[in-house]
């Protein structure tokens, strides 16, 4: 029986592996080693100038997944986290080190209302040139805050969950928001499973489904499962046991949907 595969979690902007707790247990229940990336730009004082620190701890963390002896990982990457994830796995796919005669790498993606993207492109890119509206911009800090994120992040998580992750976000770097991607994106190289949060008031349905759309009529692109959830942005704290159910159906089980 092929060995599970090791399961990196890098969570989106102001959050951190707090927030995919009880995803993250579920997962270890089943038998994964996950590990969750803290990004540098969560809570920087000063800000970042750049999502290059992000990179690199992505980077570290799969490095780390993928060991000595050569693993195959697995990458959930929620909404920010979708975009420096691409530059952090440039060469620590599974074919690109199969290349090399190095064993192991990442053998799919899992981009979780995430931002997917292309050489050159900026998450700014995404949303009209300038922050979502329900974003608050301290300019004396360079850093962002959500407005509100009981509804815009949370709306349909259990009360006293919802208020704890809201009190554990942090001020982003905004200067990451601004980077913009410098490696050929792994989704033409690897496996890509996108799931689509119907529910969203962060990032609207129909944006995720547009980003789906347009990585599909590459020819090189690699988007081979689409999965959809009636879902906030937050599904691995509203419905932790179909959020996990979906990474072990991307890691290759047969899990049903709930």
């Amino acid at each position: 029986m092929a060995p599970k595969p090791s399961i990196v979690i890098v969570p989106g902007a102001w959050h951190s592996p707090a927030h995919f707790a009880p995803t993250i247990a579920l997962l270890e229940s089943a038998g994964y080693a996950v590990h969750p990336v803290t990004l540098p730009s969560v809570g920087a004082s000063p800000a970042l100038a750049n999502w290059d620190p992000d990179v690199a701890a992505i980077r570290s963390v799969v490095e780390t997944a993928i060991g000595p002896n050569g693993n195959p990982v697995v990458i959930l990457a929620h909404s920010y986290g979708g975009l420096p994830t691409q530059d952090a796995i440039h060469d620590l796919d599974l074919p690109t080190r199969q290349s090399l005669g190095q064993p192991g790498g990442v053998i799919r993606l899992i981009y979780l209302a995430a931002f997917i993207g292309d050489v050159g492109q900026s998450l700014l890119e995404h949303t009209g040139n300038k922050p979502s509206p329900w974003i608050v911009i301290d300019s004396e800090t360079d850093t962002a805050l959500p407005s509100n994120p009981l509804n815009t992040f949370y709306h349909d998580v259990p009360a006293p969950l919802a208020d704890v992750s809201a009190s554990a976000l942090r001020p982003h770097s905004l200067a990451t928001f601004r980077s913009t991607l410098a490696r050929p994106p792994p989704w033409k190289r690897v496996p890509t499973t996108y799931i689509v949060c119907e529910g969203d008031r962060a990032s609207a349905a129909a944006l995720q489904e547009a980003r789906v759309a347009a990585v599909r009529r590459d020819p090189e692109g690699k988007v081979d499962a689409v999965e959809r959830v009636g879902a906030s942005h937050s599904p691995f704290l509203s419905v932790p046991e179909w959020m996990a159910g979906a990474v072990r159906r991307a890691c290759g089980e047969e899990v049903g949907k709930l």
